[in-house]
């Protein structure tokens, strides 16, 4: 009947993780066992009333104390199961989330990490730019400039770097020039013409232009010398020969 359909539901309810089903059997038992005992009853009750009070107070009533005995600490044994589970899972809830609280953690950590790698690799080669712009308006070429890469500030490094080391050639070259020029070798020649590049080819083209200027200058002032000691041998000669005339 209806008490069996429910038994048995219970039995298919009866949570999986128990695996110990005694005091599910024994309150099933139990219960069925007073089941039997109202049914009996409820047949002698038709012919015997006597005989039927006497058996419920008999057999039915510690059959029902006992059900229920049963009953209670099959509750009471569900409850101690429902409270261990709550305690797991609550127990589960916190390391999860001290597992999520912790990952957050050395998330933010690498973040911050990579962040300042990132701002470190931005702000060392712009230093080291600054620095040899600031040394280039000042004339300083020899402002070191370190950084290599292939993104944009490698590029820029590059072409500073390029730039020094062009500079400090061709400077060196045109003193080099000039002061063969001041020692009077006007012979003299650039180490490395490809040095010029651009802009700086005016540079060697008007040192050529001195060089040629006072060459010709020179020659015209070493011919001139040379005729005014012909013209002033001449004067000493004629002189000379006066002086014998007179006497």
């Amino acid at each position: 009947g209806e008490l069996a359909t429910q038994t048995t539901e219970m039995k298919d309810t009866y949570p999986k993780e128990l695996q110990d089903r005694t005091l599910l059997n024994d309150f099933v038992s139990t219960l069925e066992a007073w089941t039997q005992e109202a049914q009996l009853i409820a047949e002698v009750v038709k012919t015997d009333r006597n005989r039927a009070a006497e058996m419920i107070v008999n057999d039915c009533t510690p059959a029902l104390d006992k059900a229920a005995a049963a009953g209670t600490a099959l509750a009471e044994e569900l409850e101690t199961q429902q409270n261990k589970i709550i305690k797991n899972q609550n127990t589960t809830s916190n390391i999860a989330m001290a597992v999520i609280i912790a990952v957050m953690v050395v998330a933010t950590i690498v973040v911050l990490l990579m962040a300042a790698k990132i701002i470190r690799s931005i702000v060392e080669p712009s230093n080291q730019v600054r620095d040899a712009l600031v040394g280039f308006s000042q004339g300083d070429l020899a402002v070191p400039v370190n950084y290599t890469g292939a993104n944009e500030l490698g590029v820029m490094c590059d072409a500073l770097r390029t730039s020094q080391s062009v500079l400090s050639e061709c400077i060196s070259d045109t003193c080099h020039l000039l002061e063969e020029m001041s020692a009077g070798n006007y012979d003299v020649r650039t180490k490395d013409e490809k040095i010029y590049v651009g802009s700086l080819r005016k540079i060697l083209d008007s040192v050529r232009v001195i060089n040629s200027g006072m060459s010709d200058d020179l020659g015209q002032i070493s011919q001139s010398s040379d005729q005014v000691a012909a013209g002033a041998d001449q004067v000493s000669n004629s002189a000379q020969a006066l002086a014998q005339g007179a006497t």
